[in-house]
């Protein structure tokens, strides 16, 4: 019995090929794809960035990731940040509010605003059909 992985793998393998028959119909794609894979505790991201082998830190919003590219595509190793980082105050800035006590006496008002939805065809083949 095959398993997961080895199926996954045999459909990236599928995928390659099919892309290298099919030139034409990637001709816009970006060409690089991010697999996530998601860790929550800061052993289980030692393991597995072990297991990552040789990698990048980045650090971006809420989430510390290690990187592992392959040409192109990467593997993101992504852990929250405050699972595995310890956030510090390193300073103070300077910012531009408006007053509270003056916003308090500002009146509010009631405006109507218009709503949007996508309404998409039925069929992706024939996209003019109703």
């Amino acid at each position: 019995m095959e398993s997961k992985i080895t199926k996954w793998a045999d459909g990236l393998r599928e995928l390659a090929d099919f892309a290298e028959q099919q030139p034409e119909l990637f001709e816009n794609h970006s060409f690089g794809e991010t697999i996530n894979l998601f860790t929550y505790t800061p052993e289980d991201m030692a393991e597995k960035t072990r297991l990552l082998g040789n990698s990048e830190k980045v650090a971006s919003g809420g989430w510390y990731t290690m990187r592992r590219c392959f040409g192109p595509h990467k593997i993101d190793l992504n852990i929250a940040r405050d699972k595995f980082c310890e956030r510090v105050q390193s300073g103070t800035k300077i910012m531009t509010k408006p007053d509270p006590e003056i916003l308090k006496d500002v009146p509010t008002i009631e405006v109507e605003e218009p709503v949007y939805e996508w309404i998409c065809p039925e069929s992706v083949l024939n996209p003019n059909a109703k």
